[in-house]
């Protein structure tokens, strides 16, 4: 049983908080899915990878304050994909993901909904989402 997992989501997004990826290629990352690396490992030690200021950035970010997320029940159970979101260029921005509406207290499919066509297309998904 792992006490600090409810704790840690709560108060992080635990997808990103103190984590560190090895790419296939061997670039340290934040994320596998998130595009950018902080070096390749055999370029440089993880510790100066982690140092970089924008590896961290995502470190700190909380459930209670991302659009949408704010307002839902199910945030702190939530392991939402940061990797993809409604508004590419916002950090703050919804999960793509996300199919589900705090506001209504309903669930769709994500794929099928016209208003995340333009994040669809940034992120190339066209193949994934045939019904928008």
């Amino acid at each position: 049983l792992n006490v600090n997992l409810p704790l840690r989501q709560v108060f992080f997004c635990n997808i990103f908080h103190k984590r560190l990826g090895i790419h296939f290629y061997h670039f340290a990352t934040i994320d596998l899915c998130i595009v950018g690396n902080s070096g390749h490992i055999k370029d440089a030690a993880l510790a100066d990878a982690v140092a970089q200021p924008d590896f961290k950035k995502y470190w700190t970010l909380g459930k209670d304050s991302i659009s949408k997320c704010k307002d839902c029940e199910f945030r702190h159970v939530c392991t939402d994909c940061r990797a993809y979101l409604d508004e590419p260029a916002n950090i703050y921005s919804a999960p793509l993901k996300c199919g589900y509406d705090p506001y209504t207290n309903t669930w769709e499919e994500w794929s099928s909904n016209p208003l995340k066509e333009k994040a669809v297309h940034y992120y190339q998904m066209q193949e994934m989402t045939p019904n928008i």
